[in-house]
């Protein structure tokens, strides 16, 4: 059986701000265990997937720990909630994202976001016959007009849809799915936009869109969203 180490790979410095804590996973994350109450979701799992869930829980824990500045390792569980998205101790927002070698975790105070979404792919197209599964028509004719950018733009709009998906569901307890998103690329800022087509029909906090920005680097895509926490003016979307 080959295993594939974490590897530790510099994070692109332009996803987010200087106060949300990014933690990339070392060698041996994924063997070493987490704590019990963490353990206990991934008893029946294949090795791959408790490799990734150890290494994610990891992260997660040192993310915290930055954010709250904390001498010792965190001891709050992460657990797994029934829609299977982490549950973030309370005051803590944040996101896990792991892809072949790669595995990394965000976090920061909820008093400033109230909502965080990152996600990293290996940097190479989807295949064709999931396209129209992953991408409106919008999408589609998007990239067929940019196919000589020679950049993997199905997996762009993937792991932007994987990181609204991190970002939309936690506040709304309600699972997108990629074709109740629509995203428009700006390639030459390497950002994008966001409409939410397909809402949550009563959500607990209303999203019309979202805003984003991704990079490649290392052989890896990577995206993110940052949401404001409401303010005592006009929220931040």
């Amino acid at each position: 059986m080959i295993i594939t180490e974490f590897l530790e790979a510099t994070f692109p410095s332009t996803l987010f701000p200087s106060d949300i804590a990014i933690v990339v996973a070392k060698a041996g994350m994924g063997e070493t265990p987490v704590l019990p109450e963490e353990e206990i979701h991934i008893i029946k799992a294949v090795e791959k997937r408790k490799r990734e869930f150890r290494a994610g829980r990891h992260c997660a824990h040192t993310a915290i720990n930055t954010v709250l500045n904390n001498d010792t390792n965190d001891q709050t569980p992460i657990k797994v909630a029934p829609s299977r998205m982490p549950c973030w101790p309370v005051g803590i927002v944040g996101s896990i994202s792991h892809s072949g070698s790669h595995c990394s975790a965000i976090a920061a105070h909820s008093a400033k976001y109230l909502s965080l979404g990152h996600d990293v792919e290996k940097a190479k197209e989807l295949e064709s016959n999931v396209h129209k599964m992953i991408c409106t028509t919008t999408e589609l004719a998007f990239i067929a007009k940019h196919s000589a950018s020679n950049l993997p733009l199905s997996t762009i709009i993937f792991s932007a849809k994987e990181s609204i998906h991190k970002t939309y569901s936690p506040i709304n307890g309600h699972m997108l799915d990629f074709l109740d998103a629509e995203i428009e690329l700006d390639l030459k800022n390497q950002c994008f936009k966001a409409c939410i087509i397909n809402p949550e029909p009563h959500p607990k906090v209303a999203i019309p869109h979202l805003t984003g920005s991704f990079a490649i680097s290392g052989g890896y895509i990577y995206t993110g969203i940052y949401l404001l926490a409401p303010t005592d003016t006009e929220p931040t979307l």
